[in-house]
């Protein structure tokens, strides 16, 4: 059985072996220790696919409202 580690080192939560302070991933198994940080920015690219949908669907609309005034008049 493995001692707990000292105040400013922690286990591995896989293994259980104790981490120098900073490490990024677990010397004895290789998991990552650290969350990773996943970008804020998806939200840009769904709101930028939206913005170019409607403004597709206006040339669409625009081109399709010519279209039937050009045969009224």
């Amino acid at each position: 059985m493995q001692t707990p580690p000292p105040p400013m080192m922690r286990a591995c939560p896989q293994c259980g072996a104790v981490q120098r302070p900073g490490a990024v991933y677990c010397a004895s198994c290789g998991r990552r220790l650290t969350a990773v940080r996943r970008s804020g920015w998806g939200w840009v690219g769904v709101l930028l696919a939206v913005v170019a949908g409607l403004w597709v669907l206006h040339l669409i609309a625009g081109l399709v409202l010519q279209n039937v005034v050009s045969q009224l008049f």
